[in-house]
């Protein structure tokens, strides 16, 4: 809880759109023409590098967790992660 995950691509090719969702809600969008828009709870709290398509979520919450899935012509397999939220540690 509170810490910070970065989700790591591999394989991924500079695109003109990333979509990076949170099963089937969007997390953070990008494309060339309208920029960069971060959804819901998830506003002031990610980071796309968009020339590697990696995903870093910050101060981390319980509800954060769940099955997060890039969509992108720049990916050629499917880029899927489960993310666990535990609670600090003493």
């Amino acid at each position: 809880m509170n810490g910070n995950v970065t989700f790591y691509v591999s394989k991924f090719h500079p695109s003109t759109e990333i979509i990076w969702k949170k099963e089937k809600n969007k997390v953070v969008e990008w494309d060339i023409q309208s920029g960069l828009e971060a959804f819901q709870s998830f506003k002031d709290r990610v980071y796309l590098d968009i020339g590697s398509g990696n995903l870093t979520i910050t101060r981390l919450t319980k509800s954060d967790e769940g099955l997060y899935e890039l969509e992108s012509p720049g990916v050629r397999n499917k880029s899927e992660f489960h993310l666990k939220v535990i609670g600090e540690y003493p």
